[in-house]
């Protein structure tokens, strides 16, 4: 039995519940609840994460921490695509005529 999992969470990283736990009490496995996480937020449900598990919002500070830690992790996913750019000659070169390389999705970073 699935249960809406964002009843389980609480305010406050002091609260945080782990993935593992929560998808045990969920009754899903961990990928289905990065989903699940993925489309709540997507739908507008203010979702914090940190290395205590997931949980609501607390106050500010912690919204604001997460949101710096969030452009730290893109900002670090932009600089690793940004190396590989640089040799993505020979990657380019290897897809199949016609289909998109994930380079195409960056142009503009």
């Amino acid at each position: 039995m699935q249960v809406d999992f964002t009843q389980l969470l609480q305010p406050g990283e002091l609260q945080a519940v782990h993935m593992a736990e929560l998808a045990q009490r969920v009754g899903v496995d961990e990928r289905k609840l990065r989903q699940l996480i993925y489309d709540a937020r997507e739908n507008g449900v203010t979702i914090l994460s940190s290395a205590a598990g997931y949980f609501l919002p607390g106050d500010d500070l912690e919204v604001q921490q997460f949101e710096n830690w969030m452009k730290k992790r893109a900002h670090s996913a932009f600089m690793a695509i940004n190396s590989v750019r640089g040799k993505g000659k020979s990657a380019k070169q290897s897809q199949i005529p016609g289909q998109m390389s994930i380079f195409d999705c960056f142009a503009d970073v």
